[in-house]
């Protein structure tokens, strides 16, 4: 059979291997190279899975910030949080009928302050929304922060700190972390106005609206 080809075509016996070689190698770079293309398809379907992980990561959602209310709410806390998802209070609550009416607006997330005694509330709390970590801890000295607050950060790595005690707006970046006090809601110091404050998780960085109370 073999040689009757060779002797149709005019092949020589080597001829004829060298032909079966070239076209052994082409099937196999063939399929190397179909293998290659499926594995890129593949690569660029996973980073496609990522970047939708990253958008889900950034989903909008809005966080209500209110601190040392001392047992009193003011009607202004409820038009100035009305629609947020979620309220953080980063302690010095006062009995817990405070968290009962906040309630109405949103869930409230809340934690002890130093005045605090005789409710249930944590210390600390590190919570996540949206994939951002965001610690609340009432007493944060951010210059010179205590020896408990250094351990959180180190272990946690919270994106975002909520605290109170001062009873006066603050917001800044220390390295990488935002640490944002909302003010007093009830007790204002400094000169400053009774406020809550209102962080929006969307986009890449969150943003933040300190809101002044007009009655407390």
């Amino acid at each position: 059979m073999i040689f009757e080809i060779l002797r149709e075509y005019n092949l020589t016996l080597g001829t004829a291997i060298a032909l079966v070689e070239a076209i052994a190698l082409y099937e196999q770079l063939g399929f190397q190279h179909s293998l290659n293309a499926r594995a890129a398809v593949r690569h660029d379907q996973a980073w496609e899975l990522d970047l939708t992980q990253d958008t889900a990561y950034a989903c909008a959602m809005k966080l209500g910030l209110i601190s040392d209310t001392h047992g009193h709410v003011p009607n202004a806390v409820h038009a100035a949080l009305a629609g947020v998802d979620y309220i953080l209070h980063a302690g010095d609550v006062g009995p817990m009928d405070v968290i009962t009416e906040l309630e109405v607006i949103a869930p409230v997330h809340a934690v002890l302050g130093n005045t605090d005694y005789g409710i249930a509330l944590p210390v600390t709390r590190l919570e996540e929304f949206g994939g951002r970590k965001i610690l609340i801890h009432h007493i944060v000295d951010v210059d010179f922060p205590s020896q408990t607050v250094r351990e959180l950060l180190s272990r946690e790595h919270p994106e975002v700190v909520v605290f109170g005690h001062t009873h006066m707006p603050f917001d800044e970046l220390r390295s990488r972390i935002r640490f944002i006090n909302p003010g007093s809601a009830s007790q204002p110091r400094g000169g400053t106005a009774p406020s809550v404050a209102i962080l929006e998780l969307s986009g890449e960085t969150p943003t933040l609206q300190s809101i002044a109370l007009q009655e407390y």
